[in-house]
């Protein structure tokens, strides 16, 4: 299951705002696939994405909407 996201916008600076999103999605992405939706909650993903749980909720106001990003960027 893949996020379609071009390279060069997550080569970008580690700590940058679109790399903490990018890094997000793609943890997201991931753990869904491993866990399911319900087991899953935003400390885990901030923890595979490698950011803080506040830098997840500058993103997305809840799982719900990150889950939502995902589907509208074509997450399978």
């Amino acid at each position: 299951m893949a996020i379609l996201i071009p390279d060069d916008e997550a080569s970008s600076d580690s700590g940058s705002e679109s790399s903490v999103r990018i890094r997000a999605l793609r943890a997201a992405a991931e753990l869904v696939a491993e866990h399911g939706h319900d087991k899953l909650n935003l400390r885990m993903i901030a923890a595979s994405a490698q950011s803080g749980l506040a830098s997840i909720y500058y993103h997305f106001a809840s799982k719900e909407a990150l889950f939502l990003q995902l589907a509208l960027d074509g997450f399978a």
